[in-house]
């Protein structure tokens, strides 16, 4: 919430810090550069690397980012297959418990464990 409140957080961050790197959704880039533009800023610190991932990735965007003190050959569109990470592990219904009040997928007791 406080990145949407103050997009320019993350380039105040960038600039103290003297980071290098640093990745985020287009939707943050084209936040982030629409704030900046309208607070006429532009980046001091030069990235080596700006990751900008999710779909769709706009070429307005990349434009936005050169425009605010991005190196356009630092930034790299990136796919991410988040889905891929979503589904590490299940159960099937029969299989399914619930701990502590959430239900588990896959996890096994240590006792169960122990015994193989």
């Amino acid at each position: 919430i406080d990145f949407i409140k103050s997009p320019t957080l993350w380039a105040d961050m960038i600039e103290t810090f003297d980071a290098t790197h640093t990745m985020g959704p287009n939707f943050s880039y084209a936040l982030l550069a629409k704030r900046m533009r309208s607070a006429g800023r532009v980046l001091k610190r030069s990235l080596s690397n700006a990751t900008i991932t999710a779909e769709p990735i706009a070429m307005t965007t990349i434009d936005d980012m050169v425009e605010i003190g991005i190196p356009k050959s630092s930034i790299m569109p990136a796919y991410g297959l988040a889905e891929n990470c979503v589904y590490v592990t299940c159960v099937t219904g029969n299989e399914m418990r619930v701990v502590d009040g959430v239900i588990c997928c896959g996890s096994i007791e240590r006792s169960a464990a122990s015994n193989k």
